[in-house]
C-alpha cells in the first residue's frame, strides 16, 4: 500500500435548498467557507446507478448493491454517524480501465466562476492518498488538476488486517476551482485502475474510498433530481 502523510479534515452541515438536496450531518469546517456563495450536498446514493458493477472483499455487486451504512450491522455506530444521509457508496473501486464513475447532474440558475467541491468520504482499506492520477473529478467533461488529498483510515499494511469501515467519513476539499453554466452541468467521480491497495492481495490490490457525498460551493443556485427514493426502493431500504 502507499505511503501517505496524514490530514487534518473536519466536517460541517451545509446550507441546503429545502426539498431539493439532502445536507451532511457533523462539526467543524468542510473547507468551503472562505469561498463566496452557499454550500450544496448531493448524496452519492442519489446518483443513477443503473448499469454499474464493482466488487470488495470476496463479493461482487451491482447497482444499488453498492449502497451501505445503516444496512450494514456490523458497521460502527460512529461511522454510521458521520453519513450524512445514513447511507454512501462502497465498492467504489475497478479493475476496467474505463475506470467506474459516479455522476452527479447538476441544475444552476445561473453562470458562476470561482466553485469549489469537497468530497465526502471514507476507507476501508488503510489511509489512502489520492491524486488525479488514481481518482478523476471532472466538470462537464473537464477534469480538475488537483492537489493530492488524504483520506483518513486505519493503518493496514496487509490484507489480513481488514477490518472494513471503521474510521468515520470526512470533508476532503479540493484545491482547484472551476466554472458552471448555467442550466445543466455535470460532475463526474472516475475512481481508476491504480496501487492504493493491497500488495498481498491481487484482488484488491487497486481501491478506492467509499463516497458519502459531494458538497459545491456556489454562487448559483443548485439543483438536480436525486434517484434517492428510486435506488432505496431497489435495494429494498426503509
Amino acid at each position: 500500500m502507499k505511503k501517505t502523510k496524514f490530514i487534518v479534515a473536519a466536517v460541517l452541515a451545509a446550507a441546503l435548498v429545502p426539498g431539493v438536496i439532502a445536507g451532511c450531518t457533523g462539526n467543524g469546517d468542510d473547507g468551503l467557507e472562505g469561498t463566496p456563495g452557499k454550500t450544496y450536498t448531493f448524496e452519492a446514493e442519489g446518483c443513477d446507478l443503473s448499469g454499474l458493477s464493482s466488487f470488495g472483499y470476496s463479493v461482487n455487486v451491482n447497482e444499488t448493491d453498492m449502497i451501505q451504512g445503516k444496512n450494514v450491522a456490523s458497521m460502527p455506530d460512529a461511522v454510521k454517524n458521520s453519513l450524512s444521509n445514513g447511507y454512501f457508496i462502497g465498492y467504489f473501486q475497478t479493475k476496467n480501465e474505463d475506470g467506474l464513475t459516479l455522476k452527479f447532474p447538476i441544475d444552476a440558475d445561473k453562470a458562476s466562476t470561482g466553485n469549489r467541491i469537497s468530497l465526502r468520504l471514507g476507507t476501508e482499506y488503510g489511509t489512502l492518498t489520492i491524486s488525479p492520477e488514481e481518482m478523476d473529478v471532472k466538470v462537464n467533461g473537464t477534469a480538475l488538476d488537483y492537489e493530492p488529498i488524504t483520506v483518513i483510515g486505519e493503518n493496514l499494511t496487509s490484507v489480513t488486517q481488514y477490518k472494513g469501515y471503521t474510521v468515520p467519513f470526512n470533508d476532503y476539499t479540493l484545491s482547484s476551482t472551476f466554472d458552471l453554466k448555467a442550466g445543466e452541468n455535470l460532475i463526474e467521480l472516475t475512481i481508476k485502475v491504480n496501487d492504493l491497495g493491497f500488495a498481498d492481495e491481487p484482488m484488491l490490490s487497486s481501491v478506492g474510498p467509499g463516497v458519502d457525498c459531494i458538497k459545491v460551493r456556489s454562487e448559483s443556485a443548485l439543483t438536480w433530481e436525486s434517484m434517492w427514493e428510486d435506488n432505496k426502493l431497489s435495494a429494498g431500504l426503509e
